[in-house]
């Protein structure tokens, strides 16, 4: 999660979206009084080696604006409770940035990262069963206040070219695409044809797409 001062934008960051490879090249436009929480470990190195701003102001902002007391900014930071930790002002007049992905590809994805660290994982077919409403629904529940999206500018995983380009013009921030481009954060997990396709059965795919939009 990101809050930046120097471009006014909030990066609002969902799950298994490319986003912390979005993030690492997002924070390569960052000033020092901008918000970044932390990443996990070997992609905070990742950020340093290529010398980026890294974690930062996440427990205790300072910057010349007024500034409401809150407790640690963290990842995957909800945009209700981001809203609840900083001004009025500047959730109201920041750029709120997003990645949204189809939720199928989504658990698709979260399976494979778990079975990364557990190789006797169930079936893809009873994992999904087994997942929690909270789960299958959590991106929506990250970018929603009250069952409505507030995400002003939503770049879709599948057209990230386009929707990063257009981006970095509106936040100026030149070459964002290219530098997002060279990242491969959490990268390698997923099997490359595990697809909605070859994952699902029609019933399955209506099952997950029903109970993300809760």
């Amino acid at each position: 999660m990101i809050v930046s001062h120097k471009l006014k934008v909030i990066f609002i960051k969902t799950k298994k979206v490319a986003g912390t490879s979005f993030e690492i090249a997002l924070s390569k436009y960052c000033g020092e009084s901008d918000i970044i929480t932390p990443i996990s470990d070997d992609d905070e190195q990742i950020r340093k080696d290529m010398g980026y701003v890294c974690a930062q102001n996440y427990k205790s902002p300072e910057y010349n604006l007024r500034f409401i007391e809150s407790e640690l900014f963290y990842n995957h930071m909800d945009a209700l409770s981001i809203k609840n930790s900083i001004p009025a002002d500047i959730w109201d007049n920041y750029l709120k940035i997003s990645i949204a992905r189809d939720p199928c590809e989504v658990i698709i994805s979260r399976y494979f990262y778990d079975l990364s660290y557990n190789q006797s994982l169930i079936s893809f077919i009873d994992y999904v069963y087994s997942c929690s409403d909270e789960i299958l629904s959590e991106n929506n529940f990250i970018t929603h206040i009250k069952g409505v999206n507030v995400i002003d500018y939503m770049i879709k995983y599948e057209n990230l070219q386009q929707d990063i380009s257009l981006l970095e013009k509106k936040i100026n921030a030149p070459g964002l695409y290219q530098t997002f481009k060279r990242m491969n954060a959490k990268g390698n997990i997923r099997p490359h044809n595990a697809n909605v396709n070859t994952m699902f059965t029609e019933e399955l795919k209506d099952y997950v797409q029903k109970k993300a939009r809760l």
